[in-house]
């Protein structure tokens, strides 16, 4: 068997497990890491526009911790997306 045959049936009979753990021995052979993703954030006004609801009533979420905010006011998607998920629920 010929050098790219072996290199394709390793590939082939990797797990997502398997592949992801090489990948990060390799990068921390080579000294680097892997970079984060930036999480996408939003304005209050953008939203309250998104939601159909009133700035001040978006601002009131915030303030009572039921949306959550980074340090300088600004929502994360993943607190948006809780947010939701959360009202969904509760429905």
């Amino acid at each position: 068997m010929d050098q790219k045959n072996i290199d394709k049936k390793i590939y082939f009979e990797l797990t997502p497990e398997q592949f992801q753990s090489l990948v990060k021995d390799a990068l921390k052979d080579f000294g680097l890491r892997p970079t984060p993703v930036e999480k996408q954030v939003f304005t209050i006004n953008a939203v309250a526009k998104r939601l159909g609801m009133a700035h001040n009533t978006v601002k009131k979420l915030c303030r009572n911790g039921i949306i959550k905010t980074t340090k300088c006011g600004r929502i994360p998607e993943d607190a948006l997306s809780e947010y939701l998920e959360n009202k969904t629920r509760n429905s």
